[in-house]
């Protein structure tokens, strides 16, 4: 087991050699830049406003990927609170999370450094991340089923705008509360996964997750997650298939996915594509 970053990251004046990307897996010139990051106002699908807040979702969905959201449910205090007890959390001494640390994926809450396979990766991300399902902590709780309120209005009305029957839903995205150093924002970045591309059938993109550090502040994100279980068949709403607009990717299990994506990301070559690349059916 790989020791903490936070352990040791600031008793080092230089970054060790095996925590710097090589040029050629860096983002570079490869990704554009953007000035605004769609913002949705969630508060506005209770009312007259909800069919200019299911076209703006979309619109967000098939331009980016990702997007910004406000007025989502989600308390400023709530996830201020939220913060605080994750700051604390990783500000802990090194032998009192000791417990937690694993390099075994399969345990549901682990708490480990870099990615979701140290020893096999060439090279190291400057992270350290604690996974669980939900702490038994009474504002992480909270947190999280007003996230999943909201994951669940956002899954709702994703449907509405590709058209599907009410009640059809398909899961695939994050969720992420940012902050760097002690600076919160009353927003959510949502970020769309390959999961709805694959259920939209391509009309929607994926956004790849990438940060960019700072040599002065922490940054400290709660992502969450909103996955089928691994068993679940992922397929494109059928209502999106048809003979002007054929299939476009291969169905597959979450579970095999995850193995896929797992080799995709650890992957000592550059990347090519994306990882649903290899489920894509040729015309």
């Amino acid at each position: 087991m790989a020791s903490l970053v936070s352990s040791w990251s600031n008793k080092i004046e230089y970054m060790p050699a095996d925590f710097i990307m090589p040029p050629e897996r860096r983002p570079g010139n490869f990704l554009s830049i953007c000035k605004e990051i769609p913002l949705i106002d969630l508060g506005q699908a209770a009312g007259s406003g909800r069919a200019q807040v299911v076209q703006q979702i979309i619109k967000a969905g098939q331009e980016f990927g990702f997007f910004q959201v406000i007025n989502h449910g989600v308390s400023e205090e709530m996830m201020q609170d939220t913060m605080d007890l994750y700051k604390e959390f990783f500000g802990l001494p090194a032998e009192e999370n000791a417990s937690l640390c694993t390099d075994d994926n399969s345990k549901s809450c682990r708490l480990f450094t870099s990615g979701l396979n140290y020893a096999k990766e060439e090279v190291h991300y400057w992270k350290d991340t604690l996974k669980h399902p939900v702490l038994p902590r009474e504002a992480v709780a909270a947190y999280s089923t007003e996230v999943r309120k909201m994951g669940m209005r956002l899954l709702e009305l994703i449907g509405e705008g590709l058209g599907l029957e009410e009640g059809k839903r398909f899961m695939g995205f994050r969720s992420a509360k940012m902050g760097n150093g002690m600076e919160l924002n009353p927003f959510l970045m949502l970020l769309l996964s390959t999961f709805v591309t694959k259920c939209s059938n391509g009309k929607l993109k994926g956004a790849e997750h990438r940060a960019v550090l700072s040599s002065s502040a922490a940054r400290t994100s709660i992502a969450t997650f909103f996955s089928p279980s691994r068993a679940s068949l992922i397929e494109p709403a059928k209502a999106l298939v048809n003979a002007s607009n054929p299939q476009k990717f291969t169905d597959f299990t979450y579970k095999e996915f995850l193995d896929d994506f797992l080799s995709h990301i650890s992957n000592k070559a550059p990347r090519v594509g994306t990882a649903l690349t290899p489920y894509e059916l040729k015309a």
